[in-house]
């Protein structure tokens, strides 16, 4: 998945730690200096998500934010905005207007905006799916394998979107899991990510084309959402790509 990135600052810790939070959910983050160079490239880019700095631009965030909800869909982008105190009512008014989903004020807790953009991207997971399919990392790297509960025919696939809470893949043969039907539980799904590896019971959330499957019970979403975040983190250095 990409994110855009406006800011101008690199003090700004709450730049930093947005940045990085972005990353250890895979957001490759692509920042700017300039809202027009980031304009002239939006569409090409293609965005998940937007991250600026209204502080930093105050009389241009409007118009960034107003461009790319012309060329994508608000379930399509996510939008947050990191304000200061010179962010007004009527701004936050506009910002309402314009349905942008997150405002961080500066010095906001650490834990409210982890928790509000969890939130953020559970509910706009359909979003993002498609990009982060072309992941190299997440192919190479992941793996499932499990047996088709009413077969009994062994399963594995290619990983191509994951977060703390799911798992989607696309079946190597799909007619071998055709017949699985969505909310069918699965004893025992063997994930690996790198070299480490998880085993648990898991629900099938959907099956078409591909299938979602989400932990089943809590000792397993816990494992499961440590592993998975372990995993991000790893790759988080590689995420931030600079341009002048």
């Amino acid at each position: 998945m990409k994110a855009i990135l406006i800011a101008d600052s690199d003090s700004d810790s709450e730049t930093g730690y947005l940045t990085d939070l972005m990353g250890n959910y895979g957001f490759d983050i692509i920042r700017y200096r300039s809202p027009v160079k980031a304009l002239d490239n939006a569409e090409e880019i293609s965005p998940d998500a937007m991250i600026i700095n209204a502080e930093d631009y105050p009389r241009h965030w409007k118009t960034v934010v107003q461009y790319i909800r012309s060329i994508k869909k608000t379930d399509e982008v996510i939008i947050i905005l990191l304000t200061g105190q010179s962010f007004t009512a009527e701004d936050a008014a506009k910002a309402s207007t314009l349905s942008i989903q997150a405002v961080f004020p500066k010095n906001r807790p650490a834990k409210e905006k982890t928790d509000t953009l969890r939130k953020i991207l559970a509910r706009y997971t359909e979003a993002g799916a498609k990009s982060i399919a072309d992941s190299a990392t997440l192919k190479q790297s992941a793996a499932v394998l499990f047996s088709n509960p009413v077969s009994g025919t062994i399963i594995t696939g290619t990983v191509i979107f994951l977060t703390e809470n799911q798992i989607r893949f696309r079946p190597d043969s799909p007619a071998s899991t055709a017949d699985i039907p969505e909310g069918k539980k699965i004893t025992e799904v063997f994930v690996k990510l790198n070299e480490e590896t998880f085993s648990g019971p898991f629900e099938v959330k959907e099956n078409s084309k591909d299938i979602t499957l989400l932990p089943d019970g809590k000792e397993t979403e816990k494992a499961f959402a440590e592993m998975v975040s372990t995993y991000i983190h790893t790759f988080r250095t590689e995420k931030s790509k600079y341009l002048l």
